[in-house]
């Protein structure tokens, strides 16, 4: 685990604990909430090391990288996802209406593949390999797991997508 010294966002050096969760679904770990006393960012302190952060998404039970659809919940996620899906490609669409789309985070594909279908070509970023080998398998993508994004080229992207990904940085 790494103890941050200062806020993510100001920089600021005094936090105050906001409250603790547990990882209900994978680790069972218990996890420090803090909040800025000047900016008021909550953020988790101390956090897990960039190279063990990967564990905590490697479970059966986590639905973005598994896309199960037997169960109850599965299936209401699966409906959710579907309408979020046309919702978010309704919104690139606004700013760009096709070229070269990279998706960070892009999970199993979803998304990514509504893209493709609409005549963007496509690119996505996912550092989980059991995911990404899904979005591959089931809808033929381009996945990289290099989150540096040292292998894009400049001026080779028109429009970036990065959904529910800002709060496992």
């Amino acid at each position: 685990m790494i103890n941050l010294k200062q806020c993510p966002v100001c920089n600021n050096v005094k936090f105050k604990k906001w409250l603790t969760c547990t990882d209900h679904s994978v680790s069972k770990e218990k996890f420090n909430i803090v909040s800025c006393e000047t900016c008021g960012f909550l953020f988790t302190n101390p956090k897990p090391k960039d190279g063990d952060i990967n564990k905590y998404y490697m479970s059966s039970n986590y639905i973005s990288h598994t896309n199960k659809k037997k169960g109850l919940l599965n299936l209401l996620y699966q409906l959710v996802r579907k309408k979020t899906i046309n919702k978010k490609l309704k919104l690139l669409k606004k700013f760009k209406e096709n070229g070269v789309h990279l998706d960070i985070g892009c999970g199993t594909g979803e998304f990514l593949y509504a893209c493709k279908i609409n005549n963007y070509k496509t690119l996505g970023i996912e550092p989980s390999h059991l995911a990404s080998k899904k979005a591959v398998k089931n809808y033929n993508l381009k996945i990289s797991d290099d989150v540096t994004l040292s292998s894009i080229k400049d001026d080779s992207i028109d429009s970036i997508s990065m959904w529910h990904v800002l709060e496992h940085i």
